[in-house]
C-alpha cells in the first residue's frame, strides 16, 4: 500500500502489531529490554548499548528500549547517539493516541532530550515554528477549497514534532466526503483518504475474521459491491478505484450504467477455481453477460505483481457498459476493444485513478501484429458474431479504439472522436448490415481525411501512426521533448485538455523535467483549475531545485535557467494565491538559512547524528533543497556517520507482513520458495525514499536460467523494478512488463566476477534519492539512477529455476 500518512507512523504500527502478536522479544524469544537493563545494573553501558543496538533491529520502535539505548549511550560517553535515541523515542510517542502514560512520557523524554540537546531551544523556534507556520497555511488553503494543497502541507508536517497536530487536522479533513470526491475528480495525485485511521489491532482482527472466502468483506458504493477476502484496506481501495473508473466508462460511452454491478476479488487463483468453475490459466477474471458480475483475483498468486489485479478490473467491468449498446450483436472489436482500451487505466499511488494511457502488453502485441501482416485490420473489423475473438485480435481491437480516440489532425482535432460515438449509437436500432461498411461509412466516408478515400488508406494511416506511437512510447526519454512540443501546439490551438494530458505524459517520460511541469501548471491555470495550477508550480520549483546545474540554461526554455525558474514560480503563485505565496514561498528563505545556521552549530559541537536529523526534519518541511543536501552530505562525509537504522524484516508463521506467490514457507527467520517459473515474495510496507535492503540467499543446485534477485518500487499500481542475478553470472536491472515474463530494461548492470556467485551470497540494493546500486557479497555490480518519485514504492524478493532461501533480511533507513 502507498499512503500519505508517512514511513514513521507504518513501522510504529507495526510494531505494535508485534508485540499483540507475541513476538516482542525478537530474535529467538531473547528479551532485549531485560538484558539491558540487566547490563546497565552492572554498570556495563557498552555491554547495555550493544545488546539495544541489536534488539532495535526487531524491535525499531520500541519506546522503552530506545530510551534504554538513550541511557546506556550516554553512559558510555555518546552524548550524540543519546540525544538522537531520545529523539526517536520522543517522535515515536508523539505519533501515537494521546492518553495519560504517553503524555507522561512525553514530558520526561521532553526535558531528558533538553538536558542533553545545547540548541533546544532554537530547534523549538525554528522548526517547529516553521511547521507551525504552515499548518496555519494549510487551514487557510482547506478554507479556500485548494484542497491538493492542503493536504501536501498537512503530510510535510507529520515528520515534525507537530505531528499528532498536522494528523488530526488530516483525520477531519478525510471524514469531509465532498471534500474528498473534490480532491478525487481533481485527478491530483496526493492521497485522498487516511488508510489508518483504523487501529492496526483492529484491522488485523478485521482481516482475520474475514479471511475466508464465506466470511468475506462486502463493501457497497453508488454504483459497485465488492466483495473480497484481500483485506479492508485493499477493499476500500477498489471500490474507491471502481467509483472513478465508472466516470471515465461514463464518458466514452454517453450514458449511465443501468444497475449496480458485483465484483468478487479472490486472494487467491485456488479460490477463484473452487468458487467460480475452473477456466483456462489464461482467463484472469470474466464478466458474466446479464448479471452485471465480474470475478478476479489477486494475481500475486501466479507470480505476477498486483499492478495486473487493476487492469482485469478496468477490463472486465467495462462490458457492463458494452452490454447496453446494443440488445443485438455489435462487432467484437467494439466490445472487446472498448474494454481493453480501458486497461490504460492506472491507479496512482494516491488513489487517483489516470486514465487514456497505454498498455504495455497491448501496443507491443500489436507492433508485431502489424509487422506479421496477421490479423489485418479488415479481419478484426469484420469479425461480427456472438462472443470473443481470437486473443491475436485483441492487441488490434485495443489499438483501433485508442487511435480513434486519440488521433489528431493538424490542428489538434480528435477527428474521429465524434463518429466513434455516432458509431456506437448506431447499433442502438440493430438491424443486419455489412460491418466493414458501417465502419468505412463512419470512420472514412464522413470525416473525410485528407488522404483517405479506402479502407486500405485508413489501414495505412493506423500502421504508420501505431508505429509512431510505439517508438515513442517504449522510446528514451528524450521522447518528452516531443511531447512538450506536441502539448505547446495544443496549447496554441486552444485543446487545454490534450495539452495537460502531453504534459503529463511527458513527466511520465522524464519526471524530473522542469520545464514541463511548469507548462502544465500554467495550463491548469488557463483552465481555472486553482488548486492543481498551484500544487503543480510547486512540483516545478522542486523539480527545478533538483537540476544539477542550476545556472545552466533549462532543456526546452530557450534563456532560462533552474533558478531564473525558481523565482518565476513563485510569482506565477503570488499571482494566484497570496496565502499560500506569503505562508510558503516567502518565509521559506530564511527558515533554510537559520536551519542550515543550527545544523552547523550541531556539527561544531560533535553532534553529528543531531544535525542530520534536524536537517531531515528541515527537508521533509520544505521539500528536497541542495543546500540541505550539501549539508547532509558534508555532514556524514566528515563525521563517517549514517543515521540510518537497521530492522528485520519479519517472517512469522502466518506470513502476515507478506503478498506471496505460490510455493513459499516461512521457518521464522526466513522464506524459501522451490520455483520454476518466476516467484514473488513483496513486503506489504514500504520503506522510505532513501534505504539499504539486504538479505543472504542460499540457492540450492542453481542451473542455467536460474535467477534470483530484489524488487523495488513495488505498488499496487506499479510494474516493480528488478535487480537480479542469473546463472552463470550476469547482474541485470530487469523489469516484469507482461504476464510473458521479466524483460531486461538497462545494460548498465554486467557480468559479475567469477566466483561472486555461490551457494550462499549476500544480495543488497542501495536507494538514495533515486540512485539505485545493486551489491552481491558487498562488492557493487551495477547502479542505476532515476527521479526519485520513480523508484517510491515496496520492496520484495523473487527466484525462478531453483530452490531458493532468503534468510536475514534487513532494512536500513
Amino acid at each position: 500500500m502507498c499512503r500519505h500518512s508517512g514511513t514513521v507512523r507504518r513501522w510504529i504500527l507495526l510494531a505494535i502489531c508485534c508485540v499483540v502478536a507475541g513476538i516482542a522479544n525478537g530474535e529467538d524469544g531473547v528479551d532485549h529490554i531485560s538484558a539491558v537493563r540487566t547490563a546497565l545494573e552492572k554498570d556495563d553501558a557498552p555491554g547495555a548499548l550493544q545488546t539495544a543496538r541489536l534488539g532495535l533491529e526487531y524491535l525499531p520502535d520500541s519506546v522503552e528500549l530506545l530510551e534504554l539505548a538513550s541511557q546506556a549511550a550516554e553512559k558510555s560517553g555518546e552524548k550524540d547517539t543519546a540525544l538522537w535515541y531520545t529523539q526517536l523515542a520522543l517522535d515515536l510517542l508523539l505519533s501515537q493516541e494521546e492518553t495519560k502514560e504517553t503524555e507522561d512520557a512525553v514530558q520526561r523524554l521532553t526535558k531528558r532530550a533538553a538536558d542533553l540537546d545545547p540548541h533546544d531551544d532554537k530547534v523549538a523556534e525554528i522548526i517547529d515554528g516553521y511547521a507551525e507556520e504552515l499548518i496555519s497555511v494549510a487551514d487557510g488553503a482547506q478554507r479556500r477549497k485548494l484542497y491538493a494543497n492542503a493536504v501536501d502541507l498537512y503530510l510535510r508536517c507529520e515528520s515534525s514534532s507537530l505531528a499528532r497536530k498536522a494528523s488530526e487536522k488530516l483525520d477531519r479533513f478525510y471524514g469531509n466526503k465532498k471534500a474528498v470526491e473534490i480532491l478525487l475528480a481533481s485527478g491530483i495525485d496526493v492521497p485522498v483518504r487516511d488508510a489508518e485511521r483504523i487501529s492496526p489491532e483492529r484491522l488485523a482482527s478485521m482481516d482475520a475474521k474475514h479471511a475466508a472466502w464465506e466470511r468475506a468483506y462486502e463493501f457497497k458504493g453508488p454504483n459497485y459491491t465488492i466483495r473480497t477476502d484481500m483485506g479492508y484496506e485493499m477493499g476500500t481501495d477498489i471500490l474507491q478505484a471502481m467509483e472513478q473508473i465508472q466516470n471515465f466508462y461514463r464518458k466514452v460511452f454517453g450514458k449511465k450504467p443501468g444497475q449496480r454491478c458485483n465484483i468478487s476479488v479472490y486472494r487467491t487463483r485456488a479460490e477463484f477455481d473452487e468458487h467460480e468453475g475452473e477456466r483456462s490459466p489464461s482467463i484472469k477474471g470474466f464478466f458474466r453477460p446479464g448479471q452485471n458480475y465480474v470475478a478476479t483475483y489477486d494475481p500475486v498468486s501466479d507470480g505476477l505483481p498486483q499492478s495486473f489485479l487493476w487492469s482485469t478490473l478496468f477490463h472486465e467491468a467495462s462490458h457492463q457498459f458494452t452490454e447496453r449498446v446494443s440488445t443485438g450483436t455489435i462487432p467484437a472489436w467494439l466490445n472487446e476493444g472498448t474494454a481493453s482500451y480501458f486497461e490504460g487505466a492506472r491507479l496512482m499511488p494516491g488513489g487517483v485513478v489516470e486514465t487514456n494511457l497505454i498498455p504495455d502488453t497491448r501496443l507491443r502485441g500489436l507492433r508485431f501484429v502489424l509487422e506479421e501482416g496477421s490479423p489485418t485490420l479488415k479481419d478484426v473489423v469484420s469479425f461480427f458474431r456472438d462472443g470473443s475473438y481470437p486473443g491475436s485480435y485483441y492487441p488490434v481491437g485495443w489499438g483501433l479504439v485508442y487511435f480513434l480516440q486519440n488521433y489528431e489532425d493538424d490542428k489538434c482535432e480528435r477527428v474521429y472522436v465524434p463518429y466513434y460515438d455516432a458509431y456506437l449509437k448506431s447499433y442502438s436500432t440493430g438491424g443486419q448490415h455489412d460491418p466493414v461498411e458501417r465502419f468505412e461509412q463512419f470512420f472514412i466516408d464522413r470525416p473525410k481525411q485528407e488522404g483517405v478515400k479506402t479502407f486500405a488508406d485508413f489501414e495505412e494511416k493506423f500502421k504508420s501512426w501505431i508505429f509512431d506511437l510505439h517508438d515513442l512510447h517504449f522510446g528514451p526519454s528524450s521522447g518528452a521533448d516531443q511531447l512538450i512540443e506536441r502539448a505547446r501546439k495544443q496549447k496554441k490551438h486552444d485543446k487545454l485538455d490534450a495539452a495537460a494530458e502531453s504534459y503529463r505524459w511527458a513527466l511520465r517520460k522524464r519526471s524530473t523535467d522542469p520545464v514541463a511541469a511548469f507548462e502544465l501548471a500554467e495550463v491548469l491555470a488557463e483552465q481555472k483549475d486553482k488548486d492543481a495550477a498551484l500544487y503543480t508550480f510547486r512540483k516545478a520549483k522542486r523539480l527545478a531545485r533538483e537540476v544539477e546545474d542550476p545556472a545552466a540554461e533549462l532543456r526546452g526554455m530557450k534563456g532560462v535557467a533552474a533558478t531564473d525558474l525558481v523565482e518565476m514560480v513563485d510569482e506565477q503563485i503570488a499571482d494566484l494565491d497570496r496565502g499560500i505565496a506569503k505562508g510558503v514561498a516567502e518565509s521559506e528563505g530564511e527558515f533554510i538559512e537559520q536551519t542550515r545556521s543550527l545544523v552547523q552549530q550541531y556539527a561544531d559541537d560533535d553532534l553529528p547524528r543531531r544535525a542530520l536529523y534536524v536537517l531531515k526534519e528541515a527537508q521533509a518541511l520544505v521539500g528536497y533543497h541542495p543546500l540541505f543536501a550539501r549539508s547532509r552530505e558534508n555532514i556524514a562525509i566528515e563525521f563517517d556517520v549514517d543515521p540510518r537504522r537497521w530492522r528485520r524484516l519479519r517472517v512469522d508463521s502466518e506470513l502476515s507482513q507478506w503478498t506471496l506467490g505460490s510455493g513459499w514457507e516461512a521457518d521464522g527467520e526466513g522464506l524459501t520458495c522451490d520455483a520454476d517459473s518466476l516467484m514473488f515474495a513483496f513486503y506489504r510496507d514500504e520503506p522510505p525514499e532513501d534505504f539499504y535492503f539486504e538479505t543472504e540467499v542460499e540457492l540450492t543446485e542453481p542451473k542455467a536460467g536460474t535467477v534470483v534477485g530484489l524488487a523495488y518500487a513495488v505498488g499496487q499500481s506499479t510494474t516493480p523494478q528488478l535487480v537480479a542475478l542469473t546463472v552463470p553470472g550476469k547482474a541485470l536491472l530487469i523489469e516484469l512488463r507482461s504476464e510473458a515474463g521479466p524483460e531486461v530494461v538497462d545494460g548498465d548492470f554486467g557480468s559479475v566476477e567469477p566466483g561472486l556467485i555461490t551457494k550462499k551470497l549476500k544480495l543488497a540494493i542501495d536507494v538514495e534519492r533515486g540512485r539505485v546500486r545493486l551489491l552481491v557479497n558487498g562488492i557493487e555490480v551495477g547502479k542505476k539512477v532515476y527521479d526519485p518519485q520513480a523508484v517510491r514504492g515496496g520492496i520484495g524478493v523473487f527466484v525462478q529455476r531453483s530452490v531458493a532461501t532468503f534468510r536475514e533480511m534487513r532494512l536500513r533507513y
